[in-house]
């Protein structure tokens, strides 16, 4: 049994941090029925989820054996991703295809992405640039030049997501 570093935990608590989600990837889906089609398949009522909105859901069988929990980020009511593990997001693909029958929707696995579970509250504002004293939105996806910015309660106190095109692109101990 591999006992925890108390030296690193306590530095991740008390100074911003981050961490890969490597074994993560992006789901796209695209289109003008791509609320339509998530709104058929996820357990949340993807309809009633706002532009830049944010949302934990899952798919099911119709047997009601899971198929996925993921994230659920909406861009617009045509652009929506999917923040799941790689080692299911070819299996949540094909369900969801396979339920596209006359629906116009792309989907397309996006592994190009750096994915970064950020820590302490400070982190999140560095990744935008912005200072401390900026208001930003719990439950709310940012759209950024380079990739996305997740601010979510769900991750836990002071937390949030960075997806970006770019590995390691943000300095948080400066």
């Amino acid at each position: 049994m591999e006992i925890m570093n108390t030296d690193n935990y306590q530095v991740s608590r008390d100074q911003p941090s981050f961490f890969s989600m490597k074994d993560y990837c992006l789901l796209s889906v695209k289109g003008p029925d791509a609320e339509a089609v998530l709104q058929g398949q996820s357990t949340n009522d993807v309809k009633k989820l706002k532009e830049g909105g944010v949302q934990l859901s899952a798919f099911l069988t119709p047997q009601g054996k899971i198929i996925s929990h993921n994230f659920l980020f909406k861009v617009n009511q045509q652009e929506f991703y999917l923040l799941l593990p790689k080692s299911i997001s070819e299996k949540v693909q094909k369900h969801l295809d396979d339920h596209i029958i006359m629906e116009e929707a792309d989907l397309e696995i996006l592994n190009g992405f750096y994915i970064y579970h950020l820590l302490g509250a400070e982190s999140k504002y560095k990744a935008l640039g912005l200072d401390e004293e900026a208001n930003l939105e719990l439950e709310h996806l940012y759209v950024l030049e380079q990739g996305f910015l997740v601010t979510s309660g769900m991750l836990g106190q002071g937390s949030s997501l960075y997806i970006s095109k770019e590995e390691c692109p943000i300095s948080l101990n400066e």
